[in-house]
């Protein structure tokens, strides 16, 4: 009896994370999809299989905040939910600088959308979370998007330059330091981090934009247009590439 007993907590000690990571996964894709509820579903099958993973509960409190930002009704439950859960995954792991990421955009969102007084929650949360990974450009280009929603291009710009100095391959970053920097009126240097982005990651569509937007005001026209064309190319329906189309007088 003892020996059966024996071989069941070791099947379960070895299968629960398991099928854990499988319902996370599952949770990840759904939310991929738009299916929010069903990402919400399996990711709390798998927080409920193996609660001792923060990186479940992480997952699980994305899917909470994609269901508060896109969901009808009242979106304070979810969010107290998406906040429970990282609360849960800092206690298991206080260390984890991905939780203190996540913290600071549940906050940035929670604040910037709904409730100002989360904002300083949020600062605090990337804070925490540089001083844990110095040396991860996520966090940096994180802590620069929220700064950037707040109306705050020279405090982005520096984080982004951050997270360049650190990942200088990171297309995503130079994309959005190229944003602050063409918010701030530097043409020069935001065409030259808009480069870095097309360079780096030659698909992401609002880096054409922003190269053809800064070559379009240093009257390099046919740059501009080259640049505007392989936005169109990316995304036909960007709505920045169409509006830039019509300021630079092509038509519809």
């Amino acid at each position: 009896m003892l020996a059966a007993l024996i071989c069941v907590g070791v099947v379960q000690a070895n299968v629960r994370p398991l099928l854990a990571d499988i319902a996370a996964q599952d949770s990840d894709q759904r939310a991929a999809t738009g299916d929010l509820l069903g990402a919400i579903q399996t990711g709390e099958r798998a927080v409920a299989l193996w609660p001792k993973e923060p990186v479940h509960r992480q997952t699980l409190s994305w899917a909470y905040l994609q269901q508060a930002l896109s969901g009808p009704g009242d979106p304070l439950p979810w969010l107290l939910q998406a906040e429970a859960e990282l609360d849960a995954a800092r206690s298991l792991q206080p260390g984890d600088y991905r939780t203190w990421i996540a913290l600071g955009e549940l906050y940035g969102t929670w604040g910037t959308r709904w409730d100002p007084s989360r904002l300083p929650l949020a600062h605090n949360a990337y804070r925490q979370a540089a001083a844990l990974a110095p040396n991860h450009a996520m966090v940096y280009t994180a802590w620069g998007l929220l700064e950037m929603t707040e109306g705050r291009p020279a405090q982005a710009a520096a984080s982004f330059r951050r997270a360049v100095d650190l990942d200088a391959t990171d297309g995503y970053a130079f994309a959005h330091l190229g944003g602050a920097e063409l918010a701030l009126g530097h043409v020069q240097e935001a065409l030259a981090a808009f480069e870095q982005a097309v360079h780096w990651q030659p698909d992401l569509g609002h880096a054409y934009v922003g190269l053809a937007r800064c070559n379009w005001h240093l009257g390099r026209r046919i740059e501009a247009r080259q640049a505007l064309e392989q936005a169109l190319q990316l995304d036909p329906g960007n709505m920045a590439a169409d509006a830039l189309r019509q300021e630079m007088g092509l038509g519809p």
